[in-house]
């Protein structure tokens, strides 16, 4: 499903209304007709409501909110924001309603919240009741997610048409809570005219890269995974990234690694050919003449010759090759190794890792991920809560699943081999990394309900994989 920034759904809007001719009027009725049937979920009997309305069309939503409310039966009582409002009266009365309905600033907020709105955001906080936020919960950016200033935290968020880039991004997302997509009634003509440049990672999506495989298919056809990873102490990143790549559906795996853990890591990983790099870097090469994508990075280490390889590969490499984990270090520590690769990159840097890159100007996460790719004409994978995936375009894939038990040692290697698995099979590397990512993510469900968030580990993830994929065939 696309997502749109505010701007694009306020200029949706006006087209339908001005170009088509809906009313406004009918799409507020709509839009308020959708947030009644969500708050009828939360009533019982006497329940009653509160609906904080601003002064712009959120308001407006508001308004129209309450009225149908009342004519359920449902008492409800609307506060009109604006400097002269008592917030010691507003407290009293709110002790004494039910549910809360934040109708306050809506997709359009563009400065920071300031004066009684603020205090009234912090009171709606605190009455540990029910929020519904109508479109977007008040002081957070529809377009990057950002807080301005102080943000409403909703129980559940009744957007319109379309999700927006602050419902699926940190630190927005966090605050929305349950998020229901109401169609109000905007003629599919009105969507055709924008351009959006995001897109909301499902299912449906991530089931074209795993089409039904033909009946007289081999390994070859499957992609040919070259990975470059470990070090003395670090053998598990590699035996991850290459069980992960396997178990995604990968036909060849080969891993590189320093001759000191070639045994541990061959007896690891039966199933991929296991080599000790050589001497000679010229072999190296060869290696990725064969194959179809490299991941180069995973427990590496942080040494002179780790960086001579990863500069070796991005200079002469002609496949996409997937920089991770201590190859983003070392491209951090020599930005111009970036510079000479005319080979698809894709960059899979954590927010610690995305500093060291200079990734972070002063700006949200959405705004530095979708910079950085277009500077470096790369495919960035910013991990974390909500991953975010940008092109060297500033297309942005944004992120469904995963959880907080995903937070746990050697879960990035698995992603960096489910992301080189998907790629070596011949799909374009920014999508198929945003599937990817979303696999990566189910799986971690998958454990998270198994195991608990506490209980799940990168391992469990590996084992998980299958599970994740058997939905989208």
């Amino acid at each position: 499903m696309l997502i749109a920034s505010g701007l694009e759904m306020l200029e949706i809007d006006k087209y339908a209304i001005e170009k088509l001719g809906v009313p406004s009027e009918k799409l507020m009725e709509n839009a308020a007709k959708a947030v009644m049937k969500a708050v009828l979920k939360y009533v019982k009997e006497k329940s009653q409501t509160a609906v904080f309305c601003g002064s712009g069309n959120n308001g407006g939503d508001g308004k129209i909110v309450a009225r149908l409310l009342n004519n359920q039966g449902i008492y409800t009582r609307c506060f009109l924001i604006s400097e002269e409002i008592n917030i010691e009266e507003v407290e009293l009365f709110c002790k004494d309603y039910d549910i809360i309905i934040d109708a306050i600033f809506g997709i359009g907020l563009n400065r920071a919240v300031e004066g009684k709105a603020v205090e009234v955001i912090k009171l709606i906080n605190s009455l540990n009741k029910p929020v519904i936020a109508v479109d977007m919960p008040s002081g957070i950016s529809a377009d990057t997610g950002e807080i301005r200033g102080e943000a409403v935290k909703a129980t559940e968020t009744i957007t319109f048409s379309m999700p927006k880039f602050g419902q699926m991004v940190t630190p927005g997302a966090l605050y929305c809570g349950k998020i229901e997509i109401a169609d109000i009634g905007i003629p599919k003509e009105a969507f055709e005219t924008a351009k959006f440049h995001g897109r909301m990672t499902d299912a449906k999506f991530v089931s074209k890269f795993f089409p039904t495989r033909n009946v007289d298919s081999h390994k070859g056809d499957y992609g040919k995974v070259l990975i470059i990873a470990g070090s003395e102490g670090m053998t598990g990143a590699a035996l991850l990234a290459a069980k992960a790549a396997l178990r995604c559906g990968s036909g060849l795996v080969s891993v590189g690694v320093p001759r000191n853990i070639y045994s541990i890591v061959a007896t690891g990983a039966l199933e991929a050919m296991v080599f000790p790099l050589p001497d000679k870097r010229k072999e190296i090469l060869k290696r990725l003449e064969n194959c179809d994508v490299c991941l180069i990075g995973p427990g590496m280490g942080i040494s002179e010759e780790s960086s001579v390889i990863v500069a070796n590969i991005l200079q002469n490499a002609s496949v996409p090759v997937v920089i991770d984990a201590d190859a983003i270090t070392a491209i951090s520590k020599q930005p111009k190794m970036l510079q000479g690769a005319s080979c698809p990159k894709i960059i899979t840097p954590h927010d610690g890792e995305f500093k060291r890159l200079g990734g972070f100007q002063g700006k949200n996460r959405l705004n530095s991920a979708i910079d950085f790719a277009k500077k470096h004409n790369c495919t960035l994978v910013l991990k974390g809560c909500k991953t975010i995936t940008a092109n060297s375009s500033g297309f942005v894939w944004c992120n469904t699943t995963g959880n907080a038990g995903m937070a746990t040692a050697g879960s990035g290697d698995v992603l960096a081999g489910v992301i080189a698995s998907i790629i070596g099979r011949g799909y374009a590397p920014d999508e198929a990394v945003a599937a990817a990512v979303w696999v990566h993510g189910k799986a971690g469900d998958i454990c998270a309900e198994k195991f608990g968030q506490y209980g799940m580990t990168a391992g469990d993830l590996i084992e998980a994989l299958p599970k994740a994929i058997l939905p989208v065939l």
